[in-house]
């Protein structure tokens, strides 16, 4: 029997049964700055690749070409550092600003009123 089909449906229950009843490890997992991880993520995303990409280049441009397993579990936490400060640095210099300017009360965002139809063959009688 394959047991694994049980553990996405199981891990969901409990991660909502934790998060639904404001126990005490929701309540550490809200103080221990998820949420503002959770609001840099975007940021972390579009990031997180080209910084990974280049300290693979200057890995390789260094020499190190060891398949040894300690070279990686020392450079994980260093390149996970790495990808964490550019990604706060691109929110703090640019998601930020941005969404303050484009929530003011000067710009008036295209589309914002405009009812949409969601079965555009149904005609409204």
């Amino acid at each position: 029997m394959n047991y694994y089909a049980y553990l996405a449906p199981g891990l969901f229950y409990v991660c909502g049964h934790i998060l639904s009843n404001r126990g005490r490890l929701a309540a550490c997992l809200e103080r221990a700055g998820l949420p503002r991880l959770g609001r840099m993520s975007y940021s972390y995303y579009l990031s997180h690749g080209m910084i990974v990409k280049g300290l693979f280049f200057l890995v390789a441009s260094l020499g190190i070409r060891s398949h040894n397993p300690a070279i990686f579990w020392v450079s994980l936490p260093i390149a996970y550092a790495c990808t964490l400060l550019a990604a706060w640095t691109w929110f703090r210099a640019v998601e930020g600003p941005l969404a303050g300017f484009l929530s003011s009360s000067r710009i008036q965002l295209p589309g914002r009123g405009i009812r949409v139809n969601p079965c555009p063959s149904v005609v409204n009688s």
